[in-house]
């Protein structure tokens, strides 16, 4: 897991959470409490349990895993209008159309839930692509020990096993 350890993540997901303990967590998330021990011992926590504890908190999946970036999602202020409607004239006027019972309410109203989703849905393709680069970046990682492994094997080999590796193994 890219620096940090993985106790501070459990932290950061136990205050994500609002969990004291980890029983409250293994809850929360939808697993025994056998799941964090075996994460622990593999050394890397599942992808899913930070997509899920983001969706559900509002936490970023960059913060839960790292530490780093902001650490709440929040809503991008909307640009300035170039004809000076502020967002709460637009939601006074949506008010007005959506109380109207006429066929521009349920356009509207079709129109904002279609919005809400989308703009949901971009949110979690964001997060997902985190998820995809820190994984990209194990992967790389991983492909070079496996690498050096292969090396440190072929050394042995070609000795007899009578040469130490350079590192231990762990």
């Amino acid at each position: 897991m890219p620096s940090t350890t993985f106790d501070e993540i459990i932290v950061r997901l136990l205050e994500a959470t609002g969990s004291k303990r980890k029983m409250e967590l293994c809850q929360f998330l939808g697993v025994g409490t056998e799941a964090i021990r075996s994460a622990k011992q593999r050394g890397k926590i599942p992808s899913s349990w930070f997509i899920d504890v983001s969706e559900r908190t509002g936490y970023t999946v960059e913060w839960l895993r790292n530490g780093t970036g902001q650490k709440l999602k929040v809503a991008q202020d909307p640009p300035a209008s170039p004809s000076g409607i502020s967002v709460q004239e637009d939601l006074n006027i949506a008010a007005k159309v959506l109380v109207s019972n006429t066929p521009y309410s349920v356009a509207l109203h079709l129109n904002i839930h279609q919005f809400g989703k989308a703009v949901d849905e971009q949110s979690r393709i964001e997060d997902q692509e985190v998820v995809i680069q820190q994984l990209q970046q194990e992967s790389s990682f991983m492909k070079k020990e496996v690498e050096e492994l292969k090396s440190q094997l072929a050394r042995l080999l070609a000795t007899g096993g009578d040469v130490l590796p350079d590192k231990e193994i762990a």
